[in-house]
């Protein structure tokens, strides 16, 4: 799990999630062939319990990975 603050709302996470996915999609392990892929769940604070916002996330990040796969 990866809290950031300061970031300009759902927007401004949406890029740092880009640029976080591309860099472990780009990342090159040594002696190893292999393909990484990541899922990121995003949230944004407006007012819920911190536990509500993690599930928010969480559910965020869920839905993605079963619709893949079912496909």
């Amino acid at each position: 799990m990866l809290i950031l603050s300061g970031i300009n709302g759902i927007s401004g996470a949406l890029e740092v999630a880009d640029r976080i996915k591309e860099c472990i999609r780009n990342y090159v392990f040594e002696k190893k062939e292999l393909r990484v892929t990541i899922s990121i769940g995003l949230a944004c604070y407006q007012g819920e319990s911190i536990k509500e916002l993690i599930g928010i996330a969480v559910n965020c990040y869920i839905r993605p990975r079963e619709t893949a796969v079912t496909e």
